[in-house]
């Protein structure tokens, strides 16, 4: 599923309830105006996502702003397995992940890809990851 989020400064997910899922979406065209795409607080899971690029792999779509913010504990971005991955491409001018606050702890970033299409190894470039 892919979202084009052109034109929209308001958060896309506000994850608020405790055990939220984003899981399998392409989140790109952010402009540079506006909130986090994600805003993750206590036990939310964000697994399988790429940002800043399309379904097929290839078309960078770059994302200008905050992709996840981080705002609670347990909450987990990635995973162990290569589908639970999530792909941080073309951040070009904002930071892939960020956090209000972790020294409450209990927060999992795993086996993510950042800077880099889904193959792993082409280059795309982030301004800043996490």
């Amino acid at each position: 599923i892919i979202i084009d989020v052109a034109g929209i400064t308001s958060n896309l997910f506000n994850a608020t309830a405790s055990g939220s899922t984003i899981r399998g979406l392409a989140i790109v065209g952010a402009g540079a105006a506006g909130s986090p795409l994600i805003a993750a607080a206590a036990n939310t899971t964000i697994t399988g996502n790429w940002f800043g690029i399309e379904p097929d792999g290839v078309t960078e779509r770059s994302n200008l702003r905050t992709g996840i913010t981080l705002t609670g504990t347990g909450i987990v971005v990635g995973g162990p397995a290569l589908a639970d991955r999530n792909v941080f491409a073309g951040f070009t001018s904002a930071t892939a992940i960020a956090s209000t606050d972790l020294s409450a702890g209990n927060v999992l970033i795993e086996n993510n890809l950042f800077g880099l299409r889904p193959d792993g190894v082409t280059a795309l470039r982030n301004a800043t990851s996490i």
